[in-house]
């Protein structure tokens, strides 16, 4: 079983990329990547984290939902075609989650290890599903997936 880890990531700034469809996620990730490759912010040691989530989230019976993606950046961007967000320092519990196959599964291991735990509890906050440096869709494709959590 892969260890949950408690982390704290400081606040920043992000630039936000979105998609809709019935699979937006290559969608939101293509648009990031052609906007931030060629600025810097794509590179295999992760000084840029890339992070995505669902929004809107699928609801049952509809084949189209929503997937945000974000970059971090350095500081303040002046581009009208990109939309820049200030992120809050949180707490989150995080699972490394290897492979595909094992999103759906390893997500519900972690909102279940937040729901049991006795010394954390779910917080306001953005589930994020954070881009593991040098993994690819082609290769060994890996995930962080981040829960916000506070103390109980």
């Amino acid at each position: 079983m892969e260890e949950i880890k408690i982390v704290e990531m400081e606040e920043m700034l992000v630039a936000s990329f979105h998609a809709l469809g019935e699979h937006p996620e290559m969608a939101a990730i293509t648009k990031m990547q052609e906007w931030a490759k060629p600025r810097g912010f794509i590179n295999e040691e992760g000084k840029y984290p890339v992070f995505g989530f669902d929004n809107p989230f699928p609801e049952p019976g509809q084949k189209e939902y929503g997937y945000e993606v974000w970059v971090k950046l350095d500081g303040e961007v002046e581009d009208d075609n990109v939309t820049v967000k200030r992120i809050p320092a949180r707490k989150y519990a995080m699972l490394y989650s290897p492979g595909f196959e094992n999103i759906g599964p390893n997500w519900r291991k972690l909102m279940d290890w937040v729901k049991n735990s006795n010394e954390y509890e779910h917080a306001e906050g953005q589930c994020l599903e954070g881009h593991v440096p040098g993994s690819t869709e082609e290769g060994d494709f890996a995930l962080y997936l981040y829960e916000p959590v506070r103390e109980k």
